[in-house]
């Protein structure tokens, strides 16, 4: 079995005109990430489903809001460049390439690609994964190459908390 959780990255803060790799989070998107971290550990400890590996878009954004989420398991992330994209296909292929020995990853990035990638491989129809959200899917399959349609366990969306 392996489960996906996927983090959309908190709402980025335009006032200060960066370029978007560059752009942080609002106070706003700080305190929604935080809310939402509180649901996905409680969902880790209920289904005794803990990820292993946390990787971030090049993102300061995303990087951000990893750095939140992952203080709430006391984790550390990584950054895997190639989750910097909008595109559900090259996403795909990132997921595709995940070490099979972490059976539970958990990546911070972007839309298109997350709500695109959560059609394709999800249970749940969503119209937009907003900023703050994040979607759990699991698949049972044993090597990341080989996922197709999976599971949606839960989406989190953190204006409805």
């Amino acid at each position: 079995m392996k489960t996906l959780f996927l983090i959309r990255h908190a709402k980025s803060d335009w006032s200060l005109h960066e370029s978007d790799v560059n752009r942080i989070i609002t106070e706003k998107g700080k305190k929604n990430s935080q809310k939402v971290a509180t649901e996905l550990l409680n969902f880790s400890e209920n289904n005794d489903v803990f990820p292993t590996l946390f990787l971030s878009s090049i993102a300061k954004r995303a990087q951000l809001t990893a750095e939140i989420v992952t203080n709430f398991y006391r984790k550390k992330y990584t950054i895997e460049k190639d989750l910097y994209t909008f595109s559900v296909s090259e996403l795909k292929q990132v997921v595709f390439k995940f070490p099979d020995e972490h059976d539970c990853i958990m990546i911070f990035g972007h839309n298109e690609a997350f709500t695109d990638f959560i059609h394709e491989f999800g249970s749940i129809e969503i119209d937009n994964l907003p900023t703050s959200a994040a979607a759990i899917i699991q698949f049972p399959v044993q090597s990341w190459n080989e996922i197709l349609k999976g599971d949606t366990r839960k989406i989190i969306i953190a204006k409805n908390l």
